[in-house]
């Protein structure tokens, strides 16, 4: 393929689309004159049996005609004017040749002239001479002597016409999609691979165009495109990676705490024990099963971000869900004072979700609202159905979240102080919860203030 720069291109096409604009006007415009002149020729000239006498009879008739055109009308025989008398001239071959082809100049003018023999004296001819200005642009003057006539030229002019705006608009389609498959081509492919980029496809095929410019820039998305491809399984790998350290060296952890939970419970029994060891055991016992939880939170977090995972998915009801957590956590709401509000209906909505995993993240928001919110707050359980999703809310009266983490709230390890004493706080919760729910293609949304409440936390599920 002939590369060519956009500027050339362009011009090119301008450029042929204006010779064949101009060609299809010349051809019309000669048709239109060939025919006129033919007709023209047919009014003035005589009928073919038309004699000698009955030319001259007439001749008074024609040349009123011919004359308001400022033309002029002569019998001639051989190369000599016999008609009218009066007029004496004789035309060389050259001068009636040029006349026949309208080439002929008389002062400024040029004129043409139209030969119609006389039947019964040999080399006799009625000579009809008109400005070529006026066949051009008058074969319809004086026409109406014969009516058929003139209403053939103007049907054949309208005609004429016709074809050439539809020759001038086919001209204009044909050049202008030409254009187009040049143009609109390169940057419709470069949308379409951009977008397909932007999901994290990256299977583009090459291409290459006539435009210089359009190649340019081509070749310059394809290499940016396998440079992100090349970034992209990088990163895959370093996060897959980086996930399956976490999971394996949290389970690791989680099974070494195990025999420490197992050899202080053993100590806990022994009667020569004091109480000061035994509330100690306590204590190493409690911290034990915190760092479990945590250790379960983070083996969790690595496991959701592993991109081999896949949710187990089955039909079932998200409401009965929602309210067997929610009966689930009602100790640790009523041990602060917190009051809560239900207004959940007995509806089922099933939708396909995995049931292990949508139950755990609608636990850590639920046990969020206990965590960190202070006594004597109100938690309103509610939820809102569309065509498209449903909304599970967890609406408080808590304290607002400051607004340096509205934007990082749902990222790892970013945590609010708890309310309370113990501090087994992982701040993996809400980022745990967003990626459960974000691989079932719904989100986790927070909104502050949320209507009459401080703010609320909003699990939005797709049906």
């Amino acid at each position: 393929m002939k590369n060519n720069t956009f500027k050339f291109v362009l011009f090119k096409r301008i450029l042929i689309f204006t010779v064949l604009v101009l060609a299809l006007f010349f051809a019309i415009n000669t048709t239109v004159d060939v025919v006129g002149s033919k007709l023209l020729a047919d009014v003035y000239q005589f009928k073919e049996s038309l004699t000698m006498d009955e030319a001259i009879r007439s001749f008074p008739e024609t040349q009123k005609v011919i004359s308001s055109i400022n033309g002029k009308c002569q019998i001639i025989n051989d190369n000599t004017v016999v008609f009218p008398k009066n007029v004496k001239k004789s035309y060389s071959e050259e001068e009636l040749i040029s006349l026949m082809n309208g080439m002929s100049k008389i002062g400024d003018k040029t004129y043409k002239a139209v030969l119609t023999p006389i039947r019964d004296k040999k080399n006799y001819f009625q000579m009809i001479i008109v400005p070529t200005d006026k066949i051009q642009t008058n074969y319809a003057i004086q026409m109406d002597i014969y009516d058929s006539r003139n209403n053939t030229y103007l049907n054949f002019l309208l005609i004429a016409i016709i074809i050439f705006f539809g020759g001038y608009f086919l001209i204009s389609r044909l050049v202008v999609r030409k254009t187009n498959k040049m143009i609109v081509k390169p940057i419709s492919d470069l949308k379409e691979d951009m977008a397909n980029v932007s999901q994290g496809s990256y299977d583009i095929e090459k291409a290459s165009y006539e435009i210089i410019e359009f190649n340019e820039m081509r070749k310059s998305f394809e290499e940016m495109t396998e440079t992100l491809q090349s970034l992209s399984e990088k990163a895959k790998n370093d996060e897959f990676l980086k996930s399956q350290i976490i999971s394996e060296l949290g389970h690791d952890i989680k099974n070494s705490i195990t025999p420490i939970v197992g050899y202080t419970n053993i100590l806990k029994n022994k009667d020569y024990l004091l109480k000061e060891d035994l509330d100690m055991m306590e204590k190493i016992l409690s911290n034990c099963k915190d760092m479990q939880e945590m250790l379960g939170m983070l083996v969790e977090y690595g496991k959701l971000s592993r991109i081999d995972y896949h949710l187990n998915k089955t039909k079932i009801d998200v409401m009965e869900i929602f309210k067997s957590v929610i009966g689930e956590k009602y100790s640790n709401f009523e041990n602060k004072n917190i009051d809560q509000i239900i207004k959940l209906e007995d509806k089922p909505i099933n939708l396909l979700l995995d049931y292990i995993e949508i139950k755990r993240a609608i636990g850590n928001i639920i046990g969020n609202a206990a965590t960190h919110n202070p006594e004597f707050s109100v938690v309103e359980f509610s939820y809102r159905e569309t065509e498209f999703y449903v909304d599970l809310i967890v609406a408080d009266t808590g304290n607002e979240i400051e607004e340096s983490n509205l934007k990082i709230i749902f990222e790892p390890f970013i945590r609010e102080k708890p309310t309370i004493e113990k501090q087994g706080h992982s701040g993996l919760g809400l980022s745990i919860s967003k990626k459960i729910i974000e691989k079932h293609g719904g989100e986790l949304l927070l909104e502050q203030p949320f209507e009459n409440y401080t703010k609320a936390f909003i699990i939005r599920l797709p049906k």
